[in-house]
């Protein structure tokens, strides 16, 4: 079985399944989809300062806001 690989080297996520409840943050690797990057691109940002990630429950999270923040200062 061979899976799709994008050119980072990591294999192609899986599409976001739908939920009845909006979420407010979100992994690095569904920023990461957000955004068009791959993950080491969104772990390269966060370690420049440039998104900024809450660590409450032991994993990376990215919050709605932080995601709309850095992409009207990038743009």
């Amino acid at each position: 079985m061979s899976a799709e690989v994008e050119k980072c080297g990591q294999p192609k996520p899986c599409p976001p399944e739908p939920s009845a409840v909006s979420r407010l943050a979100f992994s690095i690797r569904e920023t990461a989809q957000m955004l068009g990057v791959c993950e080491k691109s969104v772990r390269r940002l966060i370690a420049r300062g440039l998104l900024k990630t809450s660590r409450a429950l032991r994993h990376h999270r990215v919050t709605k806001q932080e995601i709309e923040r850095f992409l009207k200062d990038t743009t």
